[in-house]
């Protein structure tokens, strides 16, 4: 409520008389006597009818705007532009064109089902005062136009009519990136990486000044950033973790113990799916930050070319008693999350699409989690093969909701911001040997184009073909059984893996001997 308005409703009943200027906007003299200032200026005629000297009038006070988000909340995702959008605010017609695809269309592909006001409400207010914010916008409308076809690549190269105005188009996109950012980041996970880990720092830095204790069920101060601002960074830091993650020893282990505090008071049971995803991702975030801290502490997999953090999964050499201990009581907090959560994540129970699929994405995350924190343990790959009802359930899950998934992207390149089904299925594809669910999951990385993050579906169900393919030559037609000897683990990927180019080189590592003692190191180069 208005300041003014609130002191109307105040004001008592029982005073008959209107309020006037007498104390409000009089001269001082007027004020003093408490009687009515005809505000003339320079001098009021009243006190020169009665002779007295006129004490001039206070400077016009200008109130300071109050602190708040960059636009009002509401309990539903609202449209973000609600008025006719000029052209003025615009350097040409087909930056517009290209904002009002971003506000109808992209807006709500990037947000998938997650119920978030960011990329419809937040992204297009803060583009009215922050060009750079706009051009990132408009770029990634256009490039969502242009990817609307799984085969833009060779379209661009093509000689026809649909080539050159697609190659027009791209060009166009890259230049509002380089006004943006200075750089094009298309498909650089390197740069785009970079970029990320500094947001990331940034974040941290304020959260921690705002607030002692890193915290991130909420912000600290909404009136600065908002919610779901807060958990946007959550994900992305999740991302860093993930992929070239350089970031050191000691704020990974800030990050677990702030979350641990946290997660000590979460509730018996949730009531709302979206508080039950805002724990799960701490609960996720303290799991990836142990495992990079763990790598780094330790010899992490056996390779001659490692850099700790540029792969995911990437084995421990020497896995110690304190962090399988470690790992045991980090699975209690998902078995505890679990029960918490109870019925909302159970997709039968959800009768609303987008938060079905939220559930089942929530299934898919805890599953790999589990594999994540016991294949910490592991010091040979046949290990993996215990976990075979994890990989199964992960694979038939995300089954269940690609098509969903897809829809949500209306024809066009699939891409969301959070983490959803491409982590997991690359885990199943390189970490999992049964012939029926690996070749599964192969499959559906394989059979659309998907970008969640900086994962691409091509990307990584390439690698993973490529894996069984080394591990499955020499061996018999159909073996159920591959031994430790063939059996294959990545160990790096090429920091500058090209998804525009569709190229990226990878490092694994391969034992052999007559007690697997031995290590035989190989790389290639992976096209999609």
């Amino acid at each position: 409520m208005h300041p003014l308005l609130d002191d109307d409703a105040n004001r008592s009943s029982k005073d008959p008389r209107p309020i006037k200027f007498k104390t409000r906007t009089g001269c001082y003299t007027c004020k003093a006597r408490r009687v009515k200032c005809d505000e003339q200026k320079p001098s009021c005629k009243r006190c020169g009818r009665f002779k007295t000297r006129c004490g001039g009038y206070p400077k016009p006070r200008i109130d300071s705007p109050p602190r708040r988000p960059l636009l009002p909340k509401s309990s539903d995702v609202e449209v973000a532009i609600r008025s006719p959008i000029t052209i003025q605010r615009f350097e040409s017609e087909q930056d517009l064109r290209y904002f009002k695809i971003f506000c109808e269309q992209t807006a709500g592909q990037i947000a998938g089902p997650f119920m978030t006001g960011l990329w419809n409400r937040l992204m297009p207010q803060a583009s009215e005062a922050v060009p750079f914010v706009r051009h990132a916008i408009i770029a990634v409308a256009a490039l969502s136009q242009i990817t609307g076809d799984a085969d833009h690549t060779l379209m661009i190269t093509s000689d026809g009519e649909e080539g050159k105005r697609i190659r027009h188009e791209h060009q166009y996109a890259l230049a509002q990136y380089e006004k943006a950012l200075k750089e094009s980041l298309q498909g650089r996970q390197s740069p785009a990486c970079s970029l990320a880990t500094s947001g990331v720092a940034l974040f941290h830095d304020w959260i921690g000044k705002a607030k002692p204790g890193l915290t991130t069920r909420a912000s600290p101060n909404e009136n600065v950033i908002e919610n779901d601002l807060v958990q946007a960074l959550a994900g992305l830091d999740i991302h860093v973790a993930f992929f070239l993650d350089t970031r050191p020893l000691q704020l990974h282990q800030r990050i677990i113990d702030d979350t641990a505090v946290i997660l000590r008071t979460m509730p018996a049971s949730f009531h709302t799916l979206c508080e039950a995803r805002t724990y799960w991702q701490m609960i996720m975030r303290r799991n990836f930050h142990f495992r990079a801290r763990a790598q780094l502490e330790g010899k992490a997999a056996e390779s001659a070319d490692f850099h700790s953090g540029e792969v995911p999964f990437a084995n421990l050499k020497a896995p110690t008693p304190e962090i399988r201990e470690t790992c045991e009581q980090y699975l209690s907090d998902i078995y505890r999350w679990t029960d918490a959560a109870g019925s909302w994540v159970d997709p039968l129970k959800q009768p609303d699409p987008a938060q079905r699929i939220v559930a089942v994405l929530l299934q898919i995350h805890v599953n790999m989690n589990i594999i994540t924190l016991v294949g910490m343990s592991f010091t040979s790959e046949v290990s993996f093969d215990e976990l075979l009802p994890e990989f199964r359930a992960i694979t038939d899950l995300a089954a269940s909701i690609i098509g969903e998934l897809l829809d949500f992207s209306q024809e066009s390149a699939f891409y969301r911001f959070d983490l959803g089904i491409l982590p997991a299925l690359y885990l199943v594809g390189t970490r999992c040997r049964d012939r029926v669910v690996r070749g599964r999951a192969i499959d559906l990385m394989l059979s659309s184009q998907i970008r969640e993050g900086v994962w691409d579906s091509f990307c990584i169900g390439s690698i993973s073909n490529r894996i069984r393919c080394i591990e499955e030559e020499g061996g018999p037609p159909g073996e159920d059984f591959i031994p430790e000897s063939r059996r294959v683990f990545v160990t790096s990927v090429d920091a500058d893996c090209d998804s525009y180019h569709r190229r990226c080189r990878i490092y694994y590592t391969q034992r052999s001997g007559l007690r697997d003692e031995e290590l035989l190191f190989g790389d290639g180069l992976v096209t999609w």
